[in-house]
């Protein structure tokens, strides 16, 4: 009963030739899918043939008491100047201090990662760069737990964020 019942749904001309034909010869007004949206069309006038600006190697020149370094990005990085220093905090209020931080006219400082403070590794211009400084990057097993990047080149480790103070030296991105 079941085929008859969908035989019969069918009987009202499904399968026309007229029908048969629309599908395999669609016309053109029904081929096009309708858009909400007709497109922008450009005046002539306004169009130019100026070349794309290429992307530059180099970061614009750095603000006084920093240094540009490409890390995973271009970055500008604290010399730790008189202007500028690297204090010594705990991480969480370091944190917090590179985010107050309105230095060579920027106002986006924060912690390095792991990956940018091993780069600040053989930098002559940096000042106070023995001994470990804080980074923004959490300690797999334990994210009560942080790296801490010695730039003068003793092992990176973690340490608890609030375990003792040591330097922070911020970084913007360019």
């Amino acid at each position: 009963m079941l085929g008859a019942a969908a035989s019969l749904a069918c009987t009202g001309g499904c399968e026309s030739p007229e029908r048969d034909e629309n599908r395999a010869h669609p016309t053109p007004e029904k081929a096009k899918a309708p858009t909400a949206v007709p497109p922008a069309t450009v005046p002539p006038a306004t169009v130019t043939n100026k070349p794309t600006p290429r992307p530059t190697v180099n970061p614009p020149p750095a603000p006084e008491g920093t240094i540009a370094l490409k890390a995973a990005q271009w970055i500008y990085v604290q010399t730790c100047e008189r202007a500028a220093a690297c204090p010594a905090l705990l991480q969480p209020v370091g944190e917090q201090h590179c985010r107050q931080l309105s230095h060579g006219g920027r106002d986006n400082w924060r912690l390095p990662s792991r990956r940018e403070a091993e780069a600040f590794a053989g930098i002559t211009h940096l000042r106070a760069a023995e001994g470990y400084h804080w980074t923004r990057t959490p300690y797999d097993e334990d994210i009560e737990q942080v790296w801490i990047v010695d730039p003068a080149g003793a092992q990176p480790t973690t340490l608890p964020r609030t375990r003792k103070p040591l330097t922070v030296r911020c970084v913007s991105e360019v």
